[in-house]
């Protein structure tokens, strides 16, 4: 070897070996947190506690059947008689810009109405962007999204917002709209900022904690949207969506009729995928995957007599819907029709996510607490609401709110005395969890963690899907917290 290319080689390995052992990653908390023991990490343990593991708690039809429930309260005024306590703190609820509590029915709007809706739903993405949507649009205290940054945590300068803000083409809203129908050809990003380039985030500080806060959700493959705008280059489309107003990449989506897409949304038979992230195939060797689906997605059934096969729906060259034939794996993890609802099948989906970063606004197709609890109960055909203030609404069955002058007695007795694996309980702000049981009389959850805890001077960071003790997040007893039970 040239002397001199062993010299810069003998550099770079000193160089690399001095920066690598003095990487700062961030404290990983050990697999068993504290408060649990190493038993609960398996779904066998929690199997055993159960009295009736396979029973059916509730039928397909009832299930849905509380989805329409739901939804009819939403619509009237759902806060009337509620305890306060209760009551979702409205700057919670409207954290992100595009929030609804009810879809907003855009066939009972005319064009102009629609037009005026768009303009403000824009607006309050270029105010959030420019830093201003918290202080001056909802009047966020606790959250003030001033500036943001991008991937390597550089500010944007005032012309790199104004290219963004050119892209919204919010002077191109004309005085009337009218929506088109399209569908998710893919599990799709929705975005506040339609940006250009994958560097192109709104990390929200430049601190330890970084989240893309210029996204706000997945929109599921399948999912009717109304396009009702779309960015200078048409890379984006402004829709109303499941999931929220939002810009989604435009060709992750395809136009189509309501019949057409109905077919691919609503399907008569279907599979329910109930493996973390699963892929399908272009042929039946299932070789090379053709695109993946993720938990609680479902994909229409071509035939029923062959529960390998399915319908996918697809964007053809110019734009237009059509659905394509596409395989599953032999051994592929999924259920013919909705999930039978019972304790066993609960405990095993959440622990098929066992592990799973925190992804708080979903930039990188992860969950948060409240969407990864959501993507569980989808496998059953629940449609848990956007913000987890809310699911306490989702089910009547207990209007109890615990306050923290109650006493860590009476908090421990309120959160007891629900069924596990069918209760959800909501806390701090909207912070979600799934109980499952208790150890030595202190309550067990499932939960995508987002926080951490010091112990002996040392910062240990959760952040992931696991099991804790009330003791995370540390503000749990420190709330208001409800309950949803779902049964």
């Amino acid at each position: 070897m040239n002397p001199k290319n062993l010299s810069l080689s003998l550099i770079f390995i000193l160089m690399f070996g001095a920066y690598a052992a003095n990487a700062d990653f961030y404290g990983r908390a050990p697999e068993v947190l504290p408060g649990t023991i190493a038993e609960m990490y398996t779904t066998a343990f929690w199997i055993a506690k159960m009295k009736a593991p396979d029973q059916v708690i509730l039928s397909s039809s009832a299930i849905l059947a509380m989805n329409d429930s739901y939804r009819s309260r939403m619509k009237a005024d759902p806060f009337k008689d509620a305890d306060k306590d209760r009551i979702p703190n409205q700057s919670d609820l409207n954290r992100w810009p595009g929030r609804y509590i009810v879809l907003p029915d855009l066939a009972s709007m005319t064009p102009v109405q629609v037009s005026a809706a768009v303009k403000e739903e824009v607006g309050k993405d270029i105010n959030f962007m420019r830093g201003k949507y918290s202080k001056n649009v909802i009047g966020l205290k606790s959250v003030e999204f001033k500036e943001f940054g991008n991937m390597l945590a550089i500010r944007y300068t005032d012309w790199e917002l104004d290219r963004f803000e050119k892209e919204m083409a919010a002077d191109t809203i004309g005085g009337s709209v009218t929506p088109l129908d399209a569908v998710t050809v893919c599990d799709a990003r929705l975005r506040i900022v339609p940006t250009f380039t994958p560097e192109q985030v709104g990390l929200m500080e430049n601190g330890k904690a970084r989240w893309d806060v210029w996204n706000v959700n997945v929109v599921r493959i399948g999912s009717p949207v109304s396009v009702l705008h779309h960015s200078r280059s048409g890379g984006y489309v402004f829709v109303l969506s499941p999931e929220g107003y939002g810009w989604i990449k435009t060709e992750e989506l395809a136009f189509g009729s309501k019949a057409e897409i109905s077919k691919l949304s609503r399907p008569a038979s279907f599979v329910v995928c109930t493996g973390d992230r699963v892929p399908y195939y272009s042929d039946e060797t299932c070789t090379y995957a053709g695109g993946w689906f993720r938990l609680g997605d479902r994909l229409p059934l071509v035939s029923k007599s062959n529960p390998r096969l399915v319908a996918i729906p697809f964007r053809k060259a110019d734009g237009k819907l059509s659905s394509e034939k596409a395989w599953l794996a032999k051994d592929a993890d999924v259920s013919v029709g909705w999930l039978p609802y019972t304790r066993r099948n609960v405990i095993t989906l959440a622990f098929k996510m066992m592990g799973n970063p925190y992804d708080w606004s979903m930039a990188w197709y992860g969950r948060n607490h409240e969407t990864t609890v959501r993507d569980l109960f989808a496998c059953f055909g629940f449609e848990l609401p956007f913000n987890a203030e809310l699911f306490t609404f989702f089910s009547n069955n207990n209007k109890r709110v615990v306050r923290p002058d109650e006493g860590k007695a009476e908090q421990y007795k309120a959160i007891l005395a629900n069924e596990p694996f069918l209760t959800i309980y909501t806390c701090g702000g909207g912070h979600c969890s799934l109980f499952i049981g208790e150890n030595n009389g202190e309550p067990i959850v499932m939960d995508t963690n987002g926080y951490g805890y010091d112990k002996d001077g040392i910062r240990y960071e959760i952040r992931r899907w696991t099991l804790t003790d009330t003791s995370q997040p540390e503000y749990f007893l420190k709330t208001n917290f409800t309950f949803c039970e779902l049964k």
